[in-house]
């Protein structure tokens, strides 16, 4: 299905719409073949990483994205890869800084609108017709599965540190209640739904995904700072190489020198 990127109008620096474009397509090519992830999943993955409550290094989580060991023809190839994807952390962190509002926005309040749509996240959404809506989630089918890859990819990424994560649900009511709510963008059929523990007739429907959506920032926001409160930045090191090797990545496979 041909997709548009829900993303901000304000282009953030380090992710250009045109590595939002590359980054897309190198992941249709060679990760979601091998069932690894898309680019909205890529989102919901790291955004579980950045204010996730452990750090997860690159080395770790790396082939988490493609689910195979991807052979790049050339070293420059590989370090474009690199770089697409620290720029998306890069921008996941960026939109954890957006000033929300702390109450309802009129939709005529474009300055306001512009800064909430800054903190969202990389949805794929369905091309429309140049006559339809594209703002906000207008003309949407009732059926789509708004922010389910999202969701899928938040929740793999809590379930590499799947322990703290729990801690953390167990210590704050506000945080387990937001966890469900992103589980649930998940649920697309009545297997999952019992999967979770809900009745099998408890699917979201869009308007419920439309709302949970609209809160991801907030939440997102929420996590990040009981990250902070309760450890301190300790995603300081991010730009070590995703290879593995413990270097930064750009004395890594970063290194302009050493490209082909």
């Amino acid at each position: 299905m041909a997709t548009d990127w829900s993303t901000s109008d304000i282009d953030v620096e380090g992710l250009s719409d045109a590595d939002i474009e590359q980054l897309d397509s190198l992941l249709e090519q060679v990760a979601v073949p091998h069932d690894g992830m898309s680019l909205e999943m890529l989102d919901g993955f790291l955004s579980a990483l950045v204010v996730g409550p452990e750090l997860v290094k690159p080395s770790e989580y790396w082939r988490e994205i493609w689910n195979h060991d991807p052979e790049w023809p050339d070293r420059a190839t590989g370090a474009e890869a690199h770089r697409l994807v620290l720029s998306l952390w890069n921008d996941i962190v960026d939109r954890l800084q957006v000033d929300l509002p702390d109450e309802e926005v009129d939709e005529d309040d474009d300055e306001l609108v512009d800064q909430i749509e800054a903190a969202m996240p990389l949805l794929a959404l369905p091309e429309v017709a140049d006559d339809e809506t594209t703002e906000g989630f207008g003309g949407l089918p009732d059926d789509f599965p708004l922010a389910a890859a999202w969701g899928v990819g938040f929740m793999r990424g809590v379930g590499l540190r799947a322990e703290a994560w729990e801690a953390w649900e167990r210590e704050d009511e506000d945080l387990a209640e937001a966890l469900t709510s992103i589980a649930r963008l998940t649920v697309l059929d009545a297997e999952q739904a019992e999967q979770l523990g809900l009745p099998a007739d408890d699917l979201p429907d869009l308007a419920e995904r439309m709302q949970i959506t609209g809160s991801i920032p907030s939440m997102l926001q929420a996590f990040n700072q009981q990250r902070l409160a309760s450890y301190g930045d300790t995603h300081v090191d991010i730009d070590l190489c995703p290879c593995g090797s413990g270097k930064p990545f750009q004395q890594c496979c970063g290194d302009k020198s050493r490209l082909n």
